[in-house]
This record gives structure tokens, C-alpha cells and sequence, in this order.
């Protein structure tokens, strides 16, 4: 969009160079009163305390740069609590709305479709991949990813030499991945160092079976997971390297989910040589840890298939309250489109829209990242399990494999007890 300042100053530059014989002469400078620039167009966007420093210190400086007849302001709600940020929607007091913590079966409530957009723009869709068709409800689109959160598993380099174990610049299988992790695994009681440290073993069988099928962990068969099961029972049983899933209460009234968020801590302790977090902003690595040398390891995966990246993406939508549709509209394209993910990239993040030339943007600053970092920009990135599931059909066969699986992977019961309650339990009985 361009500000009728702008447009009224390149007619007459264009008028001055043709020599246009009608124009009279041009009076002194003292005479000349400079007309006043029409008022910028003000985008409110509502943001989180943490999408906040995205928004603010990253993206928004460079979208006004590009678009100086916008400003920008936000709107901060806290992470937990939708209601405040609904009532901004309703009442018009939003046009952009970061809508990571809002449900997926919510969104088309309070948010506008996008599609309109972009069936208008022609952008070419192709780089969100698979995230992008993991947003859509009933084939519309609401919200747009623009940076994204991703599974990684993290070593401590030290150990990984100390015990011979040569971790590879890219690609390995999930067989190469366990032999590695038990040889990484030393000692017995308070001295055992586990090979592999995770709260998140759910994701682990999440990744094998969308490896090996490319479907959705609640769509497999039931040797599939039993499979997926036995892989990491035996790696937390048998291989004893590694660490059991802590136990969530299970119950008919519901499911008490415990994360313990550990593996950072058993990494710099060296209580773990590798540790797997489902969720993990790459840059927020360089000041976690910074007491020992550390890298990334490439995502194991099934011989012939490609692997699969767990990405929790970060999402524009339009407000349905907004009365500036087209100027949430620039700011949405913006951020989320290639320009943003240039910038995104630059500053050390791992945005949603992938091309040669945001890779290019992101070598530009590694900012001090270890080598194994880049394995992250390969395979298929997928929806995590938390934001694929949600409002979806299939939503009580998960649940139900969840419970399974944490019994199994706790310890609880054994594979085929687990297994054998889903069996039963997979329609919701």
C-alpha cells in the first residue's frame, strides 16, 4: 500500500521531468506551504508475553521500514488466558492476532479466512509444506505459520567422544540411533548416565511411525505401534539407555500430564549425553548452553524414508473484529511470507516459509551455531502431535494410545498389556 503523500510526490517528479509546458513557475520557498502527510495506518496486533519479542524486536521494525505508511503496535495478553484476547477480537480492538494459544476448534470463530487473500496475492504456497496443510479446518485457511518451534535432539559433544560414538553430519537410522544411544549410556544407580534424557517419549513414536507410513501417528495400524512401543521399551528396558517416561495419572476423570523439562539440566550436569525436547527456539540454545560444547543430531529415520521434523509453528490470523482487513492483510503476507522469513532467518530463528533463499538469509548469521544445527532445515517438517490433534476426528483413538503408551514406556504395565487395553479402549468404551 502506498500513502497518497507518496503517490502525489512521484506524479509531480514525473510532471517536472517530462517538461510539462503548463505548469507555471514555481513560487519562492517562503510561499510554498508543504501539505500534511495523511495519517498513518495503525495495525494493532495482539501478541503473547513471549511472541511479544518476535513481533516488537524482530519483525515489526522491518515491516514498517518496508511499509512506512503503517505503524504497528501491540496488543500483549497473557500466554494462558484466551479470554481477554477474545474480547479484543469481538470489541474491533485487534487486526492481527498471534494465535498460538488459541484452540483449533476456536479459530474459525474469531478469526477471518485467509484464502480470499490468497487466492488474490498468488504467493506461492509451497514452501510452508505440510505445516500449512496441517492448519486448514475443512480446507480453509485462517492463520498463517511464520516462525516455528522444532523437536531436536541436542548432545553434549564431550561425552559423544569421550565414548567413541561419532554422531553423523546428516541422516542416520533409528537402528544407528539406538546402537549410538546405548553405547552412550554408562553406570548403574546415582552414577547411571543415560544415553538419551526426554519427557517427551510420546513424540519419539510419533516420529518413528510418520517416518515409516507418512500418516499421522492415530491413523496406524496396531502393528505399527506396537513397533513404535517396542522400539523405545526396549531402548528404556532392555538397553536400559533411555530415561523411563514419567508416569501421568490416569484416570476417568482425565489425564494429569507430567513434564519435567530435565534434559537441559542433565546435559550440563552430565547426567545424559543427548537429550530430545519436542519444542526448542534454536536461538534460545545459545544461552542455555553455554557451559559445555554442544550440537545437534540429525533426525533418525526409517531406511529409505525421509525424516521427519517435529515443528510447533507460530501463526498470524486476521482478527474478525478488525476494521482494517487489507492492512492486517500486508502485515499477515509480510511476516509470514518470505520477506519476514528473510528476517526471521537473518536473526537466528527458523522460520515457517522455506527457500533457497531463506536458507541463504540464515547463513548469513550463524551467530555461533554449531554445525549440526543446519540438519534441522532437512526432512519433512510436521505439525508436533499437540497441534495436529487437536479438533480432529481422530482425537479419541490418540488419546487412548497416549494412555497406552505412557503405561508402556513408564513402565506400568508391559507392551502387550498396554497394547491389549487399547485394543479395547480405541473406540472410547
Amino acid at each position: 500500500m502506498r500513502s497518497t503523500y507518496a503517490v502525489a510526490t512521484v506524479t509531480m517528479t514525473l510532471l517536472l521531468a517530462v517538461g510539462c509546458s503548463s505548469l507555471s513557475k514555481a513560487p519562492p520557498a517562503s510561499q510554498v506551504t508543504t501539505p500534511a502527510r495523511a495519517e498513518a495506518v495503525t495495525i494493532k496486533v495482539g501478541a503473547t508475553q513471549q511472541e511479544k519479542y518476535y513481533m516488537e524486536k524482530i519483525l515489526i521494525p522491518a515491516f514498517v521500514a518496508a511499509h512506512p505508511d503503517y505503524l504497528v503496535e501491540v496488543v500483549t495478553f497473557e500466554d494462558r488466558d484466551q479470554q481477554p484476547m477474545k474480547e479484543a477480537i469481538r470489541a474491533g480492538q485487534v487486526d492481527v492476532v498471534c494465535t498460538q494459544r488459541m484452540s483449533r476448534a476456536e479459530i474459525p470463530l474469531f478469526i477471518r479466512e485467509l484464502d480470499a487473500y490468497l487466492a488474490k496475492d498468488g504467493g506461492d504456497l509451497a514452501p510452508y509444506g505440510p505445516v500449512l496443510d496441517g492448519l486448514r479446518r475443512d480446507g480453509r485457511t485462517y492463520d498463517l505459520p511464520y516462525l516455528t518451534q522444532m523437536g531436536m535432539f541436542v548432545y553434549n559433544v564431550d561425552m559423544t567422544k569421550a565414548a567413541g560414538v561419532t554422531i553423523p553430519a546428516d541422516g542416520w537410522t533409528w537402528d544407528q540411533f539406538r546402537a549410538a544411544v546405548a553405547k552412550l549410556s554408562q553406570g548403574v544407580g546415582n552414577e547411571k548416565i543415560w544415553g538419551l534424557e526426554t519427557d517427551k517419549h510420546e513424540m519419539l513414536t510419533q516420529l518413528w511411525v510418520e517416518g515409516k507410513t507418512g500418516k499421522p501417528v492415530w491413523e496406524a495400524e496396531l502393528n505399527t505401534l506396537r513397533e513404535a512401543i517396542g522400539l523405545f521399551h526396549t531402548m528404556a528396558f532392555t538397553d536400559e539407555s533411555l530415561v523411563p517416561a514419567p508416569a501421568w495419572t490416569i484416570t476417568a476423570a482425565g489425564t494429569q500430564y507430567s513434564y519435567g523439562h530435565t534434559f537441559l539440566g542433565a546435559l550440563k550436569g552430565r547426567k545424559a549425553a543427548m537429550g530430545f525436547e519436542e519444542s526448542v527456539d534454536v536461538s534460545s540454545l545459545l544461552y542455555l548452553l553455554k557451559q559445555f560444547p554442544w550440537d545437534v543430531a540429525p533426525m533418525p529415520s526409517v531406511p529409505g524414508r525421509h525424516p521427519v521434523v517435529p515443528v510447533y509453528p507460530f501463526t498470524l490470523g486476521m482478527a474478525a473484529g478488525t476494521g482494517r482487513p487489507d492492512a492486517a492483510w500486508d502485515f499477515i503476507s509480510f511476516a509470514a511470507g518470505p520477506e519476514g522469513a528473510a528476517v526471521l532467518a537473518r536473526a537466528g530463528h527458523m522460520p515457517a516459509y522455506r527457500t533457497e533463499a531463506t536458507r541463504k538469509a540464515w547463513d548469513e548469521n550463524q551467530a555461533g551455531y554449531p554445525p549440526g544445527v543446519n540438519s534441522m532445515w532437512h526432512g519433512t517438517w510436521r505439525l508436533s502431535s499437540y497441534t495436529s490433534v487437536i479438533g480432529n476426528e481422530p482425537v479419541q483413538r490418540h488419546a487412548e494410545f497416549q494412555k497406552a503408551q505412557n503405561w508402556a514406556l513408564s513402565g506400568r504395565k508391559s507392551v502387550k498389556d498396554a497394547l491389549g487395553w487399547f485394543v479395547a479402549h480405541e473406540g472410547g468404551t
